[in-house]
Parts: structure tokens; C-alpha cells; sequence
């Protein structure tokens, strides 16, 4: 089989979006590997995967807050309440 002159009859446009489908290809395939390794680790010593802990409680305070917390609460609280002041911060540097 002669491949001299073997050609792919792509447009520009066709070759403009190779090299990003190429990009996204490699970086999903970057997460999956990262995934499956830290599931893989993280099963090795018996820590479990996922977001079942946002309903422990957090046993920690948070000085100020906007609504009403205290170390008792669950993690997804404390969450809640993070969010709440970040915003609230975002807010006050917009005013400046």
C-alpha cells in the first residue's frame, strides 16, 4: 500500500476543532484517572467516598454567621453558613 499520497480532505474548519477535541478528550481522561485512583486510596484505608458527611456534626465553631449555628450542628450547616458570609463579603467589596 503506497501512502504517499494519501490525503484526508479536511476543511479548516474541521481542522480548527481537532486539537480541541483532543484537549477535552485528555482532560476528561485526566479526571477519570485522578477519580478512580483517590476511590482506589481512599478504599485502602477504609475511608469512605462521597458526601455522607455533610450530615455529621461538625463540633466546631464559626464566629460570626448569619443565620443561627454553633458547633453542634452538621457539617452541611457549617457549609451553609461559609457560603452565607462569602457572599456577604462579596457584597461589601462590590460596595466599595
Amino acid at each position: 500500500m503506497n501512502f504517499k499520497n494519501f490525503k484526508l480532505n479536511l476543511s479548516n474548519k474541521n481542522k480548527d476543532l481537532i486539537p480541541q477535541i483532543l484537549t477535552i478528550l485528555l482532560l476528561v481522561l485526566v479526571v477519570i484517572y485522578f477519580t478512580i485512583n483517590a476511590q482506589n486510596n481512599m478504599g485502602n484505608r477504609g475511608i469512605s467516598f462521597g458526601f455522607g458527611f455533610l450530615s455529621q456534626e461538625s463540633s466546631f465553631d464559626i464566629t460570626f454567621s448569619l443565620i443561627d449555628y454553633d458547633g453542634s450542628h452538621s457539617y452541611a450547616k457549617a457549609f451553609l453558613v461559609g457560603l452565607l458570609n462569602t457572599i456577604l463579603v462579596s457584597f461589601g467589596i462590590l460596595q466599595l
